[in-house]
């Protein structure tokens, strides 16, 4: 076979997009699960990393031999239109692959952040909801893992999130790091001289939530010691987010930092409102009922007691004001510092049906059933 630059420059092409689409297959199927059963097995980080290395070696193998077969078979056709077909395949499923690296919202639908210490939360690449949802939990700054030389799509993702951090007016601090191919130490020197304020609130995040941020997680840990493990094991599956549903019913999301729930047993109370940052309760169930009061009366002191803000504003399908109510209830949203529950006694009775809807109608942000939306996505 006559080896020219035209093609040399064709193999490469075919390479270049083969290697692509098989490295976007990798990263998020074998790369993903070798990783996840590494940490789960408590493998060293030199068993992950040579598993690592072992599948990117295969990776480069695999994509040098299918292309070199591509190549091959293109060569051997007499019609030019072989010859277009062995490019622009190749070329199409680098472009989905492509396509598919852009939606990190779809990618990383079921990866859940995580709370290292009191200063730093772990995570995937946020969306603006959850950037917006950042700033109303009181976070300062987002720190991005994500690395300019990883492209195509790594800057790509990197302007777009500089955007939303100023739409949002939240700090966003850059501390590129490379995954398993540098030491990374002067992004992590960074991170270490962040985290001497003890006033900041910082998100820390990578692609995919998994392998940059756990470095990160690692040198917290060593910086904090027992306090950073202390943290993470009281917040595990104790947000909202993660538990979904309560033992009266399930958990609505309303806004980013609002939270339609039922009226908490003693345990749910003490595992998901008291041990979560919650800074606001509203309880909307009807003071004049002497069953309610007397919940109301305990939630109180109970709240009052931890520093959170309680207040119980009735909401009666009964009274001829119930619009103003609503409006009242709504401003005091508004203007109360979040996260924030809003409850009545459960989720189905027709007060908390009828504050759903009206939240949705004059707010124009769509609740989310958390539970339903966790069921669809398993």
């Amino acid at each position: 076979m006559k080896l020219s630059y035209k093609n040399l420059i064709l193999f490469l092409f075919i390479w270049l997009c083969t290697g692509f689409t098989l490295g976007t297959l990798t990263l998020l199927w074998p790369l993903r699960w070798w990783v996840d059963l590494a940490r789960k097995q408590n493998l060293s980080n030199f068993q992950e990393k040579t598993g690592v290395i072992f599948l990117i070696l295969l990776l480069i193998t695999v994509s040098i031999w299918l292309s070199r077969l591509i190549f091959r078979w293109q060569q051997k056709q007499v019609q030019q239109t072989y010859t277009l077909l062995s490019s622009i395949i190749p070329f199409l499923l680098a472009l989905a692959a492509l396509a598919l690296l852009m939606q990190p919202d779809l990618i990383n639908k079921d990866t859940e952040q995580n709370r290292v210490s009191e200063q730093f939360t772990i995570g995937p690449y946020p969306s603006e909801e959850k950037i917006k949802e950042l700033k109303a939990e009181g976070y300062t700054a987002i720190i991005s893992l994500l690395h300019p030389a990883v492209v195509p799509f790594e800057p790509t993702l990197m302007l777009q999130e500089e955007e939303l951090a100023k739409k949002y007016e939240i700090r966003l601090i850059e501390a590129s790091m490379l995954p398993w191919l540098s030491d990374n130490e002067s992004a992590l020197n960074l991170i270490e001289n962040l985290a001497k304020n003890k006033q900041e609130r910082y998100f820390v995040h990578c692609y995919l939530g998994k392998d940059r941020v756990n470095l990160v997680k690692n040198l917290l840990v060593r910086l904090a010691g027992e306090e950073a493990i202390k943290v993470e094991k009281l917040s595990a599956n104790r947000t909202f987010e993660e538990k979904k549903r309560l033992e009266r019913g399930e958990v609505y999301r309303l806004a980013p930092g609002v939270y339609f729930t039922p009226y908490p047993t003693k345990e749910e109370l003490l595992a998901f409102f008291l041990a979560s940052e919650l800074k606001t309760v509203i309880n909307i169930m009807d003071s004049t009922n002497l069953e309610h009061q007397k919940r109301i009366k305990e939630e109180r002191e109970i709240f009052v007691n931890s520093d959170i803000n309680f207040e119980n504003h009735i909401l009666n399908l009964a009274h001829t004001n119930l619009k103003g109510e609503m409006n009242n209830i709504l401003t005091i949203i508004e203007k109360s510092p979040k996260p924030m529950v809003i409850h009545h006694w459960n989720t189905i009775c027709p007060e908390a049906k009828f504050f759903i809807q009206q939240f949705e109608k004059q707010t124009h942000s769509k609740p989310i059933n958390l539970n339903q939306a966790h069921v669809r996505t398993n």
